[in-house]
């Protein structure tokens, strides 16, 4: 499980590269996993593998079929912890995949083609068919109060799905909620800079709205995106 650190300013951001997934996993890289976040020493670890490095000859060279998803989503989470405790799981979670899944190419992302490949991680098997969430185009999941309010152990225990719904949660908040602008999902940010509470940023976040509005407007914005969700 990952624990998220309140960042002083003047920290450095520690990063550890493995030639090896055994280098990796004898560093301490969780089993199972192909990078991680360790929010205690505040470091960043993942083989090279996941940077999109690919070894020829005596070197290495940029691996143009690699996919950087969990470089990124990692990375993400290292980022992340200048919130502190105010993120909620679903939240950091949800954060960390979506910058996981926009297209980084040439040392940029590029934001054109993000929804697509968003969409593609989370309904099916990603654009190379090599993870995904894989939560299909008729979706039934969690009463977003629910979801919204889950401790780590909770949310964890069902990572697949939840990572997927927190992907199709945070992706609405930022790309498809109001204006379509961000800018109630800048404000929960703020918030979370802020120290406030989950409960106080996920006010933010509904905006004036109950949940069962916050649904409402969730399940119409992605049914236009392809997705049919309910809720139980």
């Amino acid at each position: 499980l990952h624990s998220f650190p309140t960042r002083r300013s003047s920290d450095l951001l520690q990063a550890k590269l493995f030639e090896t997934m055994d280098e990796y996993h004898d560093a301490g890289g969780p089993g199972g996993s192909a990078g991680v976040y360790m929010g205690g020493p505040d470091t960043f670890m993942v083989p090279f593998s996941e940077v999109g490095a690919k070894k020829v000859g005596s070197g290495y060279m940029y691996d143009f079929n690699g996919d950087p998803h969990t470089m990124l989503h990692e990375l993400t989470h290292q980022l992340w912890a200048d919130v502190g405790n105010s993120s909620a799981t679903w939240l950091t979670e949800g954060f960390a995949e979506y910058m996981g899944c926009v297209p980084y190419r040439g040392g940029s992302f590029s934001y054109g083609g993000h929804a697509r490949a968003i969409k593609e991680y989370a309904l099916a098997y990603g654009k190379k068919g090599n993870g995904g969430r894989a939560l299909g185009d008729h979706i039934t999941m969690p009463r977003l109060e629910r979801l919204m309010a889950m401790s780590q152990a909770q949310f964890y225990a069902y990572g697949n799905k939840n990572y997927g719904y927190g992907l199709l949660l945070t992706t609405y908040f930022i790309d498809m909620d109001g204006g379509k602008d961000g800018a109630v999902f800048k404000k929960a940010v703020q918030a979370m800079q802020e120290g406030k509470s989950p409960e106080e940023v996920n006010k933010v976040l509904l905006n004036g709205r109950n949940y069962e509005d916050l649904e409402h407007d969730f399940a119409k914005a992605w049914r236009g995106s392809g997705a049919t969700i309910e809720f139980q």
